[in-house]
Formats: C-alpha cells, structure tokens, sequence
C-alpha cells in the first residue's frame, strides 16, 4: 500500500510540477486556497497558508505582479487589503488540474479491466469524503 501511494504521489506532483512553470509550490498553495473566490485579507491567507504576515505579504505581491491575484484596498480600512484570484490565475489553475487529472488517467491504464472500476470507486469516495472534510471545515 505503501509503494503505491509513493508511485501514484510521485506521479501526481510530477506532472503538477512539470506544470508550474517557474510558480512556487507555495504560490501554487496560496492560488489554490483564494480559487474559491473568497475575498480575504492578507492576515486570513496567512492563516489559511500557516504562514507569517510578512511572508505571506511578499508571497501575494509576487503573485499580483504576475497578474495571478488582483489586491484591492478596503474601503473602510485603507490598511487592510483585499486578495481574489485573477482570471489568469484561476486559468492556470484549471491547466493544472487537467494535467494532474490526465497523470491520474494515464495510472488507470496500468490496471486491469477488472482493477479499473474498483480504482474508480475508491477515487469516488475519497472524492466525497474531500467534500465531507470540507463541510466540515466551514463549519468550524
């Protein structure tokens, strides 16, 4: 169990990897954890990301120069900046997980017709369990 899992995490990041280009597993992170579209301040990502302020702060600079994340200033507080994920960076997004989910399916090919819909199955449930997690966790 273990050898395929390390088979299958190899395969996986390696071809999220190969698509980053020259992005940073943490700024991949930090795309990820605004693709929900949420709005949120510097402190909420470095919080999601469990990383200092003014790390996450000169994370999500880098980011707006590369046009990836749009900051807007708030209103109310002109301290306090707002961070969304841009278009471009929700399309880079959406490349990378085409190219993670053709590795997955290029995996599904080594198994057999009969291992095939059992492998399927298990991608299912821990897809609703990932959803499960998540519901969860916005509860809290």
């Amino acid at each position: 169990m273990l050898a395929m899992r390390q088979v299958m995490a190899r395969e996986l990041l390696l071809s999220t990897v190969q698509g980053l280009g020259d992005l940073t597993l943490v700024q991949f992170g930090c795309l990820l954890a605004l693709s929900d579209g949420t709005v949120r301040t510097v402190g909420q990502v470095s919080a999601t990301l469990g990383r200092s302020m003014s790390a996450t702060s000169r994370l999500l600079e880098q980011l707006v120069r590369r046009e990836l994340v749009e900051r807007a200033e708030d209103p109310d507080d002109r301290r306090s900046k707002h961070m969304t994920i841009s278009a471009a960076g929700r399309r880079l997004l959406m490349t990378m997980m085409r190219k993670r989910a053709q590795a997955e399916l290029r995996l599904l090919d080594y198994l057999t017709d009969e291992e095939r819909p059992v492998a399927l199955r298990g991608l299912e449930l821990l897809r609703e369990a990932a959803r499960r997690a998540a519901a969860d966790k916005q509860e809290e």
